[in-house]
């Protein structure tokens, strides 16, 4: 009899929670941005500067060998990449030049330096100017900036690999 109540009881919890992924709710426990609960918006058209976006990683030898390193989770992305969380600061024709921070359109994002080691002494990948192409978008991290791999060390996302806007619900 006990065995079947916590059937009934683990069912129950699995059905309640994967009714709150299909509405969208999301658990983030990357440290990019605060643990905790997260809603996607929803797929848009054109995504601005400023938004909060869930995507997947571009499938690249340098994100392959950030999973690696354990930079990242995996998950079920191409590539085998878990969704991350990350703030849009360009869009397509945007200028990102690599200075003492990285610049956008020569304005620098406070906080932004580019690391040239991990905390192992790992060498990161180290990125030239570019300007961001079409349907593409630079992110980072404005939480952990210092410590985020994010557009600095990986370049460009295409739309085509967001899956929606996103905001938090209930974070730490």
């Amino acid at each position: 009899m006990k065995q079947i109540h916590i059937v009934i009881i683990t069912l129950i919890l699995f059905f309640s929670i994967f009714s709150l992924y299909l509405l969208g709710y999301r658990f983030n426990h990357s440290t990019s941005y605060p643990f905790g609960i997260y809603q996607l918006t929803g797929q848009q058209a054109h995504y601005k500067k400023g938004e909060l976006i869930l995507f997947c990683p571009p499938n690249s030898p340098i994100l392959h060998t950030a999973l690696e390193r354990h930079y990242l989770n995996a998950g079920t992305c191409d590539g085998g990449f878990e969704p991350v969380i990350k703030k849009i600061f360009g869009v397509t024709g945007d200028k990102v030049s690599f200075k003492q921070t990285i610049n956008i359109n020569n304005t620098p994002i406070p906080h932004t330096r580019r690391l040239q080691t991990d905390s192992k002494g790992r060498s990161l990948p180290q990125l030239s100017d570019f300007i961001i192409s079409p349907h593409h978008l630079f992110v980072l991290s404005d939480h952990k900036p210092t410590i985020s791999f994010d557009s600095r060390y990986y370049g460009e996302v295409s739309i085509h690999n967001v899956i929606g806007g996103i905001k938090p619900i209930l974070t730490n």
